[in-house]
């Protein structure tokens, strides 16, 4: 198993290890299953892509019939992957996912973990080297806001973030809320306030939040995070008042704490 296949082992149950996941995917080689068109005319080495050459990938179909292009981690997974001689074509990550631009792809389709990658995502691997694009907005001060439950709650997100949370003894307690604001684009969010020992410092925590998010297949609305600071308190304080938190940070006792285990 290379690193990229432990990293996505890790990251299909660690939402913290997404971030270098998707790090270590942009930096690795992959294979696809396809051939170059002009093979016949290559000096390069077999299964190497020759500069200006143009590949024919293959597609394989889901349980639904939608088609996706299957990716691979390793030679090994690709050979463990399929049933027949099949060409096949090595390619730095970068270089893959710019031909395959557009596409669906999907990394070690027969494995498990496998991951996707739909076309928006991969957009934003290539201009950013993330797989989510944080943005910073500042609503006006004659700015209308609703906000409200959602009635589908995302519950996938809030686990994710819960085991992110658990691990940071700053974050005291986070909510989660529907935000709406009419005239701007997209209208309709999912906004978080976020209750920290330093109120207004997120640190490394906001672009691991966003990792997740963007990972979250039951995040169908993007995120807004807002704290206790100064400058969000208000909209932070109608979340909170809005919606119970779905994280609370459990303090030990005392009595706990002297006798954890291992200590006697």
């Amino acid at each position: 198993m290379n690193k990229l296949e432990t990293l996505l082992h890790r990251a299909s149950i660690d939402p913290e290890a997404r971030p270098e996941f998707m790090t270590v995917f942009l930096q690795s080689d992959l294979y696809i299953l396809g051939q170059s068109l002009n093979d016949a005319e290559s000096t390069t080495a077999p299964n190497k892509l020759a500069a200006g050459s143009h590949l024919e990938v293959q597609n394989w179909s889901d349980r639904v019939g939608d088609t996706f292009i299957p990716i691979f981690s390793s030679l090994e997974v690709l050979q463990s992957s399929v049933t027949e001689d099949t060409k096949y074509v090595k390619l730095s990550a970068a270089d893959l996912l710019e031909i395959t631009r557009g596409s669906r792809l999907i990394l070690n389709p027969t494995s498990a973990p496998a991951k996707e990658f739909l076309p928006g995502e991969i957009d934003q691997l290539l201009g950013t080297g993330a797989g989510y694009a944080p943005e910073s907005r500042t609503l006006g001060k004659e700015t209308s806001i609703e906000v409200g439950q959602p009635s589908e709650y995302p519950l996938g997100l809030c686990d994710d973030l819960s085991k992110l949370f658990v691990r940071y003894n700053a974050v005291r307690s986070a909510h989660l809320a529907l935000m709406r604001t009419p005239g701007e684009h997209p209208e309709f969010s999912y906004v978080i306030a976020l209750d920290t020992e330093k109120g207004n410092n997120i640190g490394e925590l906001g672009p691991k939040i966003g990792a997740i998010a963007a990972d979250c297949v039951t995040c169908n609305h993007p995120v807004d995070l807002v704290t206790f600071a100064p400058e969000s308190r208000e909209l932070a304080e109608i979340v909170a008042q809005s919606a119970p938190p779905f994280y609370t940070r459990q303090k030990r006792s005392l009595f706990q704490a002297i006798f954890r285990p291992g200590r006697a």
